[in-house]
């Protein structure tokens, strides 16, 4: 059994099993210090702080600390955020297969924290939420200023997979 152990666990983790389950630690940064350097922290596990809109066409975290700069969100494992948006792959609410970036599978802890953002994130056309979250990031491919390259809205954005929810609460919303 020990033998057994030994070489499927290194096997499974070089498959490239998502970061949380792997035990990856999240690096705690804020959403200033990821868009100034996106690739320094392309691919890690990151866990950040900010304000989440949700609308048609968009699903972003900012900080009021560093206007104009924000990245995508999108949810991780079989669950989609169901945002429409413009010139990308629609996210659907339900996923045949785990959501994978550039060979990277991810997860989504459904618990309860998760469920709460969740439902802020549907109950309105337009909502605006303080949040704290954590999952894969995945930079933006293109310079800055150029069109495409990226995630979300017209391919415009730096990207957060949603893996785990730490905390939400709303701020405002529209219908």
């Amino acid at each position: 059994m020990k033998a057994y152990v030994a070489w499927v666990v290194p096997l499974l983790v070089s498959l490239g099993l998502p970061g949380i389950v792997r035990g990856e630690e999240a690096v705690t940064v804020s959403v200033c210090a990821v868009m100034a350097a996106p690739l320094d922290f392309d691919r890690h596990v990151i866990r950040v702080e900010g304000t989440v809109d949700h609308a048609d066409e968009g699903f972003t975290i900012s900080d009021p600390a560093c206007p104009g700069r924000q990245i995508w969100l999108e949810y991780g494992g079989k669950t989609g955020s169901d945002t429409a948006y413009c010139c990308g792959n629609m996210s659907e609410r339900h996923r045949k297969e785990p959501l994978t970036i550039d060979g990277v599978e991810t997860q989504l802890i459904e618990d309860k924290p998760f469920r709460h953002f969740d439902r802020i994130v549907r109950s309105a056309y337009s909502v605006t939420m303080h949040a704290v979250v954590e999952g894969h990031f995945f930079a933006r491919k293109a310079p800055a200023n150029s069109f495409g390259g990226g995630y979300g809205h017209f391919g415009g954005f730096s990207l957060l997979v949603v893996e785990r929810v730490h905390e939400a609460t709303r701020l405002s919303h529209s219908s």
